[in-house]
């Protein structure tokens, strides 16, 4: 295990599942007839850690990949080769839009920054 570091002050040391939570799911394609911002893996610059290139998609033409909901402050964790480190804060632009599967969405508990 690796050597405590000293936190600054004000900040507690918590355990993950203590600070975020799991975000939820959505199906585009039982929605309406609009469209939505898609974010895949190819979306996020994995140098600037951002999402960059979002696709806007018919909801009928949804991919079966395309089930997670992300609100503004998530962050988003590729589980496709996570050594490549694609992950992402979601910014306010992309509130109530959809991720790919492939990432773990964890959503930060009130009071905690992203």
């Amino acid at each position: 295990m690796s050597e405590e570091r000293e936190l600054p002050e004000g900040w507690v040391r918590v355990k993950l599942e203590e600070a975020l939570f799991p975000g939820g799911t959505y199906n585009p394609r039982t929605g309406s007839d609009g469209e939505f911002l898609y974010v895949d893996i190819e979306a996020v610059d994995n140098k600037k850690q951002k999402i960059v290139s979002p696709k806007c998609i018919l909801n009928a033409e949804a991919p079966s990949r395309a089930k997670m909901a992300i609100k503004t402050g998530d962050i988003i964790f590729s589980l496709v080769r996570p050594y490549l480190k694609n992950i992402a804060v979601v910014p306010l632009e992309l509130d109530g839009q959809v991720a790919s599967t492939a990432y773990c969405v964890m959503r930060p508990e009130n009071g905690i920054s992203s």
